[in-house]
């Protein structure tokens, strides 16, 4: 059986999600992402699957059945221009609304012509077919651990984001601008901030600080050098759990998090520091800074160990989000 996968919101080609060390060369600050990817290459290579970017193949007509990421108008124009029959379609939504708004929004319209659509989000697995629920996983480095817990800290607290704006309802990129405005103004450098189109004019809208330290060549080595980081999604949606707080679990830092509503289905409270429980910064990081160094905060780390380690987690492994696109499959192609 062939796969085609197709993502044109992230104008995927040439099989480059399946190859980590080809993207490592052109962007060094990747991070372990794409592991997922290729892990879904290899589990469906044992059971006599092949998957491929659309690209590869010669013609439309050779993949057997699709597996469409995050669609836009594109994708459809691209899936009707061909004739690829949505039966032999299954959607996959990774993104959050404010990051595909295109694809959320017409999702109510979309949704009829097909039979699966993976989604992360609770409420919409509630309503039945066609959406079938799984995590976006987040896997790491067991072995890396006692390097990044023995880290030295440099600072209290991390922000690894890229400047970004949207006038969505929901959108929580401005609330990272003003928390990195905040701790600018408090003078005391107690946030390093790193990533993308900050500090810069090129982008349609520029915001420098004083906080912005460049690239972080290594995310990991990076949380793991702070008490704190801040996980501060793109926006909160029932569900909805990505990189960064799971990362800071697996780096020995405490992640400082803004959860979805029904977090407490998936997250034991005691592995993060709850940003909404705190009526202000000012709150916030009084707090922070009453917990370094008592047995509070290696409470706080231990837990977020002991949780990327329990059966708990499992529903975020890599290996559950293979069995769940295979399930997809399999059920498709009956």
């Amino acid at each position: 059986m062939k796969i085609a996968y197709i993502n044109l919101l992230g104008n995927i080609k040439n099989d480059s999600i399946f190859k980590k060390e080809e993207e490592l060369q052109k962007n060094p600050t990747i991070n372990d992402r794409l592991d997922r990817w290729m892990a879904l290459k290899d589990y469906l290579k044992e059971k006599s699957i092949e998957i491929h970017t659309h690209d590869t193949y010669k013609n439309c007509k050779e993949p057997d059945y699709w597996l469409v990421q995050d669609p836009i108008l594109k994708t459809f124009l691209f899936l009707i221009f061909h004739r690829i029959s949505f039966k032999k379609v299954i959607l996959i939504l990774t993104e959050q609304p404010v990051a595909n708004p295109w694809g959320w929004k017409y999702l109510s319209w979309y949704k009829h012509f097909f039979k699966i659509i993976l989604t992360w989000n609770t409420e919409l697995c509630k309503k039945g077919p066609p959406f079938t629920h799984y995590k976006v996983p987040v896997g790491f480095d067991q072995n890396a651990y006692p390097k990044y817990k023995d880290n030295p800290k440099t600072n209290l607290c991390l922000m690894i984001h890229s400047n970004q704006t949207s006038d969505m309802l929901g959108e929580l990129y401005t609330l990272r601008r003003d928390i990195i405005r905040y701790f600018e103004k408090r003078g005391d450098n107690l946030l390093d901030l790193y990533g993308f189109r900050w500090n810069t004019d090129k982008t349609p809208s520029p915001f420098y600080t004083t906080a912005y330290k460049g690239l972080a060549n290594d995310k990991n080595d990076a949380f793991s050098k702070h008490y704190f980081t801040f996980a501060i999604e793109n926006s909160v949606n029932p569900g909805m759990y990505e990189y960064d707080i799971f990362i800071s679990m697996a780096t020995g830092t405490v992640p400082i998090f803004l959860p979805p509503p029904d977090y407490k289905d998936s997250l034991p409270e005691n592995t993060f520091v709850n940003f909404a429980s705190y009526g202000s910064l000012d709150e916030l990081v009084t707090y922070l800074q009453s917990v370094v160094g008592t047995p509070k905060y290696d409470e706080y780390r231990k837990n977020g160990w002991n949780f990327i380690h329990s059966d708990k987690y499992s529903q975020f492994s890599i290996e559950t989000f293979c069995r769940n696109i295979h399930e997809a499959i399999k059920k498709i192609s009956k």
